[in-house]
């Protein structure tokens, strides 16, 4: 009997050696076929590992990396979440699961996995950087700097954490910070893109001449880069240089001729300039690349009143007020129109509506007023000029309201 009894215990212990050696074999060719760039038949020998071995972290991981190879991202978290149960203490699982999480757009709880990846690795810059990338994901720039600050201390040399803690002291406002973690990486090695940012953090600074001087560097390194042509237009259009803007967004929108926004600004500098045609023809573009662009449609609008074509801009204003019916000013200009159109009813509903939305539309509460003072209303037009007065911030718009006032506060 007890010699049965030992036959029958070495042939388990044959038997699960067995398993284990043959869970393995499947472990190892599931690997192999993942590194081969064939995920599914991956998926499938790591499937029969796991079948052997159920308790194995390692298996589950790489089901993991399978499926997010394939995309697949929720039964990616699955695998990993089963690996995390298995081996709560692996730093590694929990990064992992983290990535898969932010690729559903599950920030705040890919957040805490790579929060407990760092609290139980913090001697790895990768973690700590990728915690940063979540907090900036999230909009928590004062922790993401933290974060990078914490993954430079690991990884001096790293150019990308230097690059990304530089993005987080632009955010918050430290230009100077950032300039210098941006001079870092350039010192690494030419970085276009850390060049067209450093000219950005110089623009934010007011330190327009270096801006220029970084602006026309990056344009040479990206001269494909549409982006870094628009970006200077928009530098170059700030500092009334509206001839020079037109240049940069006729280059941007050579690169990329489908984009409305440089489309837009080029409409913008041209208005500036009083190129009155070239504007209405860059805004109507505009609008034929993105028809529910509001602002082009209050810019048609706007340059339509100027020439005095109501019927043209009471059309655009109206389209723009259907697609972005809170913006008090575009009530305004619509009572404005229909004002000089002497539609007064109807102006006065679009200024009461234009207050509505914003107490502080100067504008507004002026030519509410006015029109209150036409129907004899002289009370109702003295509260109105009041708040207007208060709320005005033009030293023409303030002197016409005081005119106003002098001519209709004693009635």
């Amino acid at each position: 009997m007890k010699r049965f009894a030992a036959l029958a215990f070495f042939l388990a212990l044959i038997c699960t050696a067995f398993s284990a050696s043959q869970a393995n074999r499947d472990f190892v060719e599931g690997l192999f076929l993942l590194h081969q760039g064939k995920p599914e038949a991956a998926i499938q020998r790591l499937k029969k590992a796991i079948q052997v071995n159920p308790s194995s972290a390692i298996y589950y991981s790489a089901l993991g990396e399978a499926y997010t190879a394939l995309h697949d991202f929720n039964q990616a978290e699955q695998s990993y979440r089963s690996a995390v149960i298995l081996d709560p203490n692996n730093a590694s699982l929990h990064y992992h699961l983290s990535k898969v999480l932010e690729e559903k757009d599950e920030l705040e709880t890919a957040i805490l996995e790579a929060e407990k990846a760092v609290s139980l690795n913090r001697t790895e810059s990768t973690y700590e950087n990728r915690l940063g990338n979540l907090y900036f994901a999230e909009g928590r720039y004062g922790d993401a700097e933290k974060s990078y600050q914490q993954a430079v201390a690991l990884s001096p040399h790293d150019l990308v954490i230097h690059y990304n803690l530089a993005r987080a002291y632009d955010t918050l406002g430290l230009h100077d910070k950032a300039e210098t973690e941006y001079e870092t990486v350039l010192a690494g090695g030419e970085d276009a893109d850390a060049r067209f940012r450093l000219a950005q953090s110089f623009e934010n600074e007011g330190k327009n001449a270096e801006a220029i001087a970084e602006y026309r560097h990056a344009l040479v390194d990206s001269p494909m880069n549409p982006e870094v042509e628009n970006a200077y237009g928009l530098f170059l259009h700030a500092l009334n240089r509206d001839e020079e803007a037109v240049k940069a967004y006729q280059k941007a929108i050579t690169l990329n001729p489908t984009e409305p926004a440089y489309v837009y600004n080029l409409g913008m500098a041209e208005a500036a300039l009083h190129r009155t045609k070239l504007a209405q023809t860059a805004f109507q573009k505009t609008t034929f690349l993105d028809p529910k662009n509001a602002e082009a449609w209050s810019q048609i609008g706007a340059l339509a009143m100027l020439d005095e074509d109501w019927g043209k801009a009471e059309e655009a204003y109206e389209k723009a007020i259907k697609i972005d019916p809170r913006r008090a000013s575009y009530h305004t200009a619509l009572g404005e129109i229909l004002e000089a159109t002497a539609k007064d009813k109807e102006a006065i509903e679009e200024y009461r509506q234009g207050v509505i939305l914003d107490p502080k539309e100067a504008l507004a509460h002026y030519r509410l007023g006015m029109l209150y003072a036409k129907q004899g209303l002289s009370e109702q037009a003295y509260e109105e000029f009041k708040v207007a007065l208060e709320a005005a911030e033009s030293p023409s718009l303030k002197g016409r309201i005081i005119r106003a006032l002098w001519k209709y506060g004693g009635q």
